[in-house]
């Protein structure tokens, strides 16, 4: 009571600033309010109030405002505040806020919210982004007509969220807020939210390039057996005297060719073979993965094979 006789030059810079503008917003709101726009005035009206909390005339032209434009729960709080802070000192604005406050009270909507019996823990619910206290679950909560949200959220639990639309006068919601279901668990490493597991992947590729490289190895070894078991040495190949161009000189160059191309089918077959098939294997056992594996046959100087990128 001492600070506000002070005489104004004894007040902060800032602070005198703060309080006129405080008091031109205050004056525009109420130019606002004659010209019927109570939406602006409200505005105003509170953005005083920010600058000047202690301006009960304000409030009680922010209630008057509030009721104005349908905010009647808002409204009636506003003139509970400026009864009980006018008692005693303003009996013109205590008489008027009382009267508002009983006027008002009949007309409010309110709200229930209907909690589950076994709560877990870090239980909370929010109404418009406004927690709200334990002590207020279950009973009739003054509040504004108009479209709110309700969120209930819990430690590893999934949220509850719900939209209600609740009229200006007269209407009793009841929002029952269900028992929060276990949080789904997160997902692992290496796959994006929501995304689908892999499709599970076929045998039947691994299975022809094993079946394929194993063919190849065998027709490979048994062509290169019958080569060993087939070469002779020249003298056996064409018997003593062997004379160039005789008829047993080339049906002995005959025989050799074909060994020699016998040979060189095995030494391609072979290898290839067992590279396929153990392309295969190796397939066969690498767990799955989203990324694909990329099979292309290789053919180099020293022989055939497949090639992998994975």
């Amino acid at each position: 009571m001492l600070l506000s006789a002070a005489p104004a030059e004894a007040q902060p810079a800032d602070a005198t600033s703060a309080n006129a503008l405080a008091e031109r917003l205050f004056q525009d709101g109420r130019e606002l309010s004659l010209k019927g726009d109570h939406e602006g005035a409200c505005a105003k009206y509170a953005a005083s109030l920010r600058l000047d909390a202690t301006a009960i005339g304000t409030t009680l032209n922010l209630a008057l405002c509030k009721e104005a434009t349908g905010k009647l729960a808002t409204a009636w709080g506003l003139y509970k505040e400026v009864a009980s802070r006018s008692r005693g000192v303003r009996a013109d604005r205590y008489d008027l806020a009382t009267g508002r406050e009983k006027e008002l009270f009949p007309r409010l909507s309110s709200i229930v919210l209907e909690v589950p019996k076994d709560l877990p823990p870090g239980f909370t619910v929010r109404v418009d982004d406004v927690p709200l206290d334990s002590a207020a679950w279950g009973s009739a909560l003054p509040i504004d007509g108009g479209t709110h949200t309700v969120v209930a959220r819990a430690e590893g639990r999934e949220p509850f969220e719900t939209t209600i639309t609740v009229a200006i006068e007269r209407e009793r919601k009841v929002v029952t807020i269900p028992a929060l279901a276990l949080a789904k668990a997160a997902p692992s490493p290496g796959r994006a939210a929501g995304e689908a597991p892999p499709a599970k992947r076929s045998q039947a590729a691994p299975l022809a390039l094993l079946g394929v490289g194993g063919a190849a190895l065998t027709v490979g070894v048994v062509l290169g057996i019958d080569v060993l078991m087939r070469a002779k040495g020249p003298e056996e190949a064409c018997p003593s005297p062997c004379v160039r161009g005789s008829g047993a000189a080339l049906e002995s160059q005959e025989r050799f060719d074909a060994l020699e191309r016998q040979g060189l089918a095995s030494t391609i077959l072979i290898p290839a073979g067992a590279g396929i098939a153990l392309a295969g294997l190796i397939w066969m056992a690498l767990p799955e993965r989203g990324a694909k594996t990329v099979w292309r046959p290789s053919l180099g100087a020293r022989g055939a094979g497949i090639a992998t990128t994975f």
